[in-house]
């Protein structure tokens, strides 16, 4: 995959979040009984609603501390850093940017997954959350490689 399609997913993420957001205002379904709904939410806690009750100027300033190392980061070492890496900072990215869109422009995020009756979230969480599983990975990987190369 080259660079400029993990950027173009970033991006496409970002927009796939808003636009879902809007196609779910209201809107409660359930598609696996007990397992997974379509459930409107107005979060104005964090990702899974884990700090429920957190000031919205708390979490803002919490995805502003994502946000621009990963700009940075991405900014001084594009052209160094490999591809695995720059999607996996894309989809961080775009979940940061998406719940800190929702803050700025409304107040509160909106979550419209819920998950076994327990959590609530939206995309911007399984993308933010899905780009560090992968980071993580991929850092296990290179470790690995790493090791192995050295032997």
């Amino acid at each position: 995959m080259k660079k400029r399609t993990s950027i173009i997913i970033g991006i496409i993420a970002l927009i796939l979040d808003q636009l879902t957001k809007v196609l779910f205002v209201n809107k409660n379904m359930e598609l696996i009984p007990n397992v997974l709904k379509i459930y409107y939410w107005q979060n104005e806690g964090t990702i899974f609603e884990i700090t429920n009750g957190i000031k919205i100027s708390v979490i803002a300033l919490e995805s502003i501390i994502i946000i621009i190392p990963i700009v940075i980061y991405l900014v001084k070492r594009y052209s160094k850093a490999k591809n695995n890496i720059i999607l996996s900072l894309m989809l961080i990215l775009a979940g940061a940017i998406g719940n800190l869109i929702d803050i700025l422009f409304r107040g509160y995020v909106i979550d419209f997954i819920n998950i076994a009756n327990s959590m609530n979230c939206n995309l911007s969480d399984v993308f933010l959350i899905g780009g560090i599983i992968l980071l993580f990975i991929f850092a296990i990987k290179q470790a690995i490689n790493k090791k192995f190369a050295k032997n």
